[in-house]
């Protein structure tokens, strides 16, 4: 089952000579001038130590997803502050916020530098590395903390706990499937799901998985045809993939598939304020008989950066 604490947004952070305290969860990239940081950042700690350490008077630093962003004293927000709620995204490196994306408009945590710092995060005297870092997480948010990697990868080499109603079609197989090189296993599993298409019908396998309540969730499927359904007919034969989550009623968008290579698909959703478990389906259709490939399907936390 996943943990599903409450995570927070970071309150102040202490530095020798002063501290960076949060100023809130803003709309886009808020600061003007700001310059973004290479690489990608796993807390808002490590956006902060960045910003700190970049030695070219920073006051300002922001955070959305792994991306962070430092801002001088003239890069001062260009918007009002949105609801903490907002930013729901939990951070990759702790129990922090890192922004949020509401599927149209990405969010950021934005901190300020205050020399002195305050009575309530007081400057240290010790180095600013960020190995020396305090943190404190008193601001509070209603986000929660997503669940981790689901059973996708087919580790048992047994369909469990997907189901479907066309046993007679499906097998989980090992991989690489001779004759089909491009049919490669995705670590640590050596399985794929296989199904036998039916043309004209729509195969689909789910499950129900344990998840988080007001978590933005990304799954990464991967998928392939064994052979083009194009191969000797007249005209070109699609044959499509989607993926669905069924309790919030949420569709990805319907994709084609096509042989020799393993294709990619992350449709997000958003769960529902008391939502606890999601069913997730992969639905696969072929106008003629095909057979198709499932190698993964990873449940992550949708990050943005």
């Amino acid at each position: 089952m996943p943990t599903c604490a409450p995570p927070s947004a970071l309150g102040c952070l202490s530095l020798a000579g002063g501290s960076y305290s949060w100023m809130g969860c803003y709309q886009s990239t808020p600061l003007v001038g700001a310059v973004q940081l290479t690489g990608s950042f796993g807390s808002a700690t490590q956006c902060i130590a960045g910003c700190s350490n970049a030695g070219a008077g920073y006051v300002y630093a922001s955070i959305a997803g792994g991306s962070c962003y430092c801002g001088d004293s003239s890069s001062t927000p260009t918007s009002t502050p949105s609801s903490p709620s907002t930013c729901n995204l939990l951070c990759s490196g702790d129990n922090t916020l890192c922004g949020g994306y509401d599927g149209s408009s990405i969010y950021s945590e934005v901190y300020q530098y205050i020399a002195g710092g305050s009575s309530a995060c007081p400057a240290i005297a010790t180095s600013t590395s960020s190995s020396t870092l305090s943190t404190s997480t008193t601001t509070s948010s209603s986000a929660t903390a997503p669940t981790g990697t689901m059973n996708g990868q087919f580790e048992s080499g047994g369909l469990a706990p997907w189901t479907t109603n066309f046993l007679n079609e499906v097998a989980i197989i090992k991989a690489p499937v001779p004759g089909f090189p491009s049919v490669t296993p995705f670590a640590p599993s050596s399985y794929v799901l296989q199904a036998s298409l039916v043309g004209g019908e729509t195969f689909s396998v789910q499950q129900t998985v344990p998840v988080c309540s007001l978590v933005n969730y990304a799954p990464k499927i991967s998928y392939q045809l064994a052979v083009d359904p194009s191969a000797g007919k007249k005209g070109p034969l699609t044959c499509t993939y989607q993926f669905c989550e069924l309790i919030s009623g949420t569709c990805g968008r319907v994709a084609t598939m096509r042989a020799g290579k393993w294709g990619s698909n992350t449709p997000q959703w958003f769960t529902k304020a008391t939502q606890t478990t999601a069913i997730v389906q992969v639905n696969f259709r072929c106008p003629i008989p095909a057979v198709v490939y499932l190698g993964q399907l990873m449940m992550n936390p949708f990050q943005h950066g």
